[in-house]
């Protein structure tokens, strides 16, 4: 049975004014999976797990992930994701990237086991819980000691956590379809810089002369590591493939979030279209007609955290070498639900 939001204890869908009139919230609660409930498990990847009649499944880990990097359910906490550098290279979620540790879970399979069916007409919103995230020995290393760039300081361990509503797609096969919401903290530059970003990914072809695609959307300073990392992300996909992503460490009373906040309501917000041809500027549009690819009907909701690790080449991110190996995120989701709002809802 559709949820909608309680009020005094009392689910608005029960609620009714003093004429008789039923109140009901235009957001629909379709499901909500609390992961602390989740019995312990550690994942592989490619293998699926089973929770709250869905099944999730991990990917990019063995490969990008570093040695003792793992994603598990622990019953209490929540899924955690715990990410090294010590031999991953080029984890990224970026163009046509898609590398980071992830586990995700098909929408289509939630709806079914929701009891529902998703039409290309509603708007869906993805929302999770997280808790404070950890890092590991994050600090500036000399590259190369001895070699051609002894001495440099510069190591960028770009620790990133991220929700994330793509096609499925993952590791380098190109044509990934996604749109992210980021929080991220760069170790290389003084004084540290942290940002929330949205970013957009797709199948632009190479030479196309458009913006970069990846590039944010919006990227928000957050200041340096003492950073307030966001405790609730969201992912509102809204019909003909538009996303808007919310991010808020706070509500609005300066109360640390624990309870998911109603969509919409977050002070951070960006937005994109998944047609590659007008990603970032309208007046860019080459004239080609938009292409929707990224549907509820192939849509994955995907959470995910990694290291982005410099290879010892200055000016380039990629497989190589780590030099601040032992760098690393613990990041933790507690909660996730899905939300509908129906046309003239």
């Amino acid at each position: 049975m559709a949820k909608g939001f309680k009020i005094s204890g009392v689910d608005v869908y029960d609620i009714k004014t003093l004429s008789g009139v039923e109140v009901i919230s235009d957001w629909e609660v379709v499901k909500e999976f609390d992961f602390t409930k989740a019995s312990d498990h550690t994942f592989s990847d490619g293998v699926a797990e089973s929770f709250g009649g869905v099944n999730w499944v991990c990917q990019n880990l063995s490969t990008y992930g570093g040695a003792d990097s793992y994603i598990k359910f622990i019953e209490g906490t929540g899924l955690q994701i715990f990410i090294t550098g010590s031999s991953a290279a080029d984890s990224n979620f970026y163009w046509r990237t898609m590398t980071a540790p992830l586990l995700q879970a098909q929408v289509s399979d939630i709806a079914t086991a929701a009891g529902v069916s998703f039409s290309a007409e509603d708007t869906l919103c993805y929302q999770v819980l997280l808790g404070t995230p950890t890092f590991h020995n994050v600090g500036r290393t000399v590259i190369n000691p001895g070699g051609p760039y002894d001495g440099t300081t510069q190591d960028a361990n770009n620790l990133q956590q991220r929700l994330i509503v793509s096609d499925g797609t993952y590791g380098t096969t190109g044509g990934a379809l996604f749109c992210a919401g980021v929080a991220w903290l760069s170790s290389s530059i003084t004084p540290n810089s942290a940002s929330w970003s949205c970013r957009l990914g797709g199948a632009r072809p190479l030479g196309d002369s458009n913006a970069t695609p990846g590039d944010p959307l919006d990227d928000v300073n957050r200041g340096g590591s003492s950073i307030k990392w966001p405790r609730f992300m969201e992912v509102v996909a809204l019909p003909g493939a538009g996303y808007l992503t919310s991010m808020a460490h706070t509500s609005s009373t300066g109360k640390t979030i624990t309870n998911f906040p109603r969509p919409l309501t977050m002070t951070y917000r960006s937005s994109g279209t998944m047609s590659w041809q007008v990603q970032q500027n309208v007046t860019n549009n080459p004239g080609v007609a938009p292409s929707y690819a990224l549907l509820h009907s192939n849509s994955y909701v995907v959470m995910s955290a990694n290291v982005v690790l410099w290879n010892g080449i200055p000016g380039s991110y990629g497989p190589g070498t780590p030099f601040s190996a032992s760098a690393g995120i613990t990041s933790t989701f507690t909660k996730l639900r899905i939300l509908r709002r129906l046309p003239n809802g």
